[in-house]
């Protein structure tokens, strides 16, 4: 059956395919085949960006927020950065063993940061590191040559049932940076003029830590935990190490909660109960040494809307969501929704029986839906709200990962 449309639906309910490559209103970059490829603002044609030899294979990057500075990992264990204006490109002088998953670059690009694995920085006072441990390590990329300042050591406590090395994670100013190891949650400054090891910010204790994201301004880190009390979302202050745990978010097994930080650092949260088929979703204001502040909810514990996942905030007024449906219930539509300050709830895009998450343009101007219905997630659709177009890009972004939107371009001045 056809549902009823709910008013003020956004983009049309039905999905068209995709012709060509359209024009966009941010660049979207993704790998795809071991290369870095971008889909130009423009439309027309694909641009590879990275590598271009034919005989070294991307297997992660990272972009600086100005879209000029690309760092890159390849399967040789090279890192190599490449000046995207230029066009020049080098191999960074790196030690150790590298993963993928073990480098930050700066928002400046000038700062590269990464662990060396099974590297001991000095074996005389260092008992030697496994190939699960590693030594971080921060580079100046203006003078590569320069002596690498070593930031800490990273243990591993997998052995004995504990954390493993894990990170490193930085902080959007770029002045810090955390890992997790055996021995709890560090942080190290990078500023010249703090120059020191990074210090145990949070001892590890009983439950198992996962991080999830820093707030925008590096005051916190929010981090999901596990332990004998069941899952929650905690928040760690970067400067004290006290620890808050959000509300309603000390999940069961059958429960599921998010959170996400608004660019102006409101902090988003979504719990989901999946087999009652109910949620809530809050807006919530955190500050030093007060408790979290819910100023807004939709739904409520015993729920009757909202069924949320996927949160990403794209202003700071406003947060999207996906909303699941239900099946014995006559609750909204399932698919994508907005929920503004002023407390109301626009829908922008039927999408039934949503399971995935949505990567938004900065100023909302698009998304790309991608689906979690294998081991890794997929795009599925592909919405501009100004335009009101909503295509299937299955089958022109298959076998892709590592999506990320670039920046609108700024109109130019009169």
């Amino acid at each position: 059956p056809t549902p009823t449309l709910p008013p003020g639906l956004i983009l049309p309910p039905v999905i068209a395919e995709l012709q060509g490559w359209p024009p966009l209103p941010a660049p979207l970059y993704f790998v795809r085949e071991g290369r870095l490829w971008r889909w130009p603002t423009s439309g027309g044609n694909l641009e590879q960006l990275a590598p271009h030899d034919d005989a070294e294979t991307l297997t992660r990057y990272a972009l600086t927020p100005d879209e000029r500075v690309l760092v890159y990992h390849n399967t040789a264990g090279q890192l190599r950065h490449l000046n995207l204006i230029t066009g020049e490109l080098h191999t960074i002088p790196t030690a150790g063993l590298l993963r993928p998953e073990s480098f930050a670059l700066t928002p400046d690009g000038q700062t590269l940061l990464y662990l060396a694995w099974g590297l001991t920085p000095d074996s005389a006072i260092t008992p030697p590191l496994t190939a699960a441990e590693g030594t971080l390590f921060a580079l100046d990329l203006t003078d590569p040559q320069r002596l690498q300042r070593l930031l800490g050591i990273c243990r591993s406590g997998e052995d004995a049932g504990g954390l493993p090395c894990a990170g490193p994670w930085l902080d959007p100013t770029g002045a810090r940076v955390a890992y997790l190891d055996r021995e709890g949650l560090w942080i190290a400054a990078l500023a010249a003029e703090e120059e020191s090891e990074a210090q145990l910010l949070l001892p590890a204790e009983a439950q198992r830590w996962h991080f999830e994201a820093w707030s925008p301004d590096g005051a916190w880190l929010l981090l999901r935990s596990e332990g004998a009390a069941g899952e929650m979302l905690q928040l760690v202050e970067s400067e004290s190490g006290n620890v808050t745990t959000l509300p309603h978010t000390q999940c069961g097994a059958t429960c599921h909660a998010m959170a996400r930080w608004g660019a102006d650092g409101t902090l988003w949260v979504g719990v989901e109960d999946v087999p009652q088929e109910r949620g809530l979703l809050y807006r919530a204001i955190v500050q030093a040494g007060a408790p979290v502040s819910i100023t807004q909810q939709l739904g409520s514990a015993s729920g009757d809307i909202v069924r949320p996942s996927a949160l990403a905030p794209f202003s700071e007024i406003a947060v999207t969501f996906l909303h699941r449906g239900c099946v014995a219930c006559t609750r909204p539509e399932a698919g994508l929704y907005l929920w503004r300050d002023d407390g109301g709830v626009v829908p922008v895009a039927l999408i039934p029986a949503p399971q995935g998450e949505t990567l938004w343009i900065a100023d909302g101007s698009g998304f790309l839906y991608l689906e979690h219905t294998g081991e890794a997630p997929h795009p599925a659709l592909l919405g501009l709200t100004a335009t009101g177009a909503l295509w299937d890009v299955r089958a022109a972004l298959q076998e892709t990962s590592q999506l990320q939107w670039g920046s609108p371009p700024q109109p130019s001045a009169p």
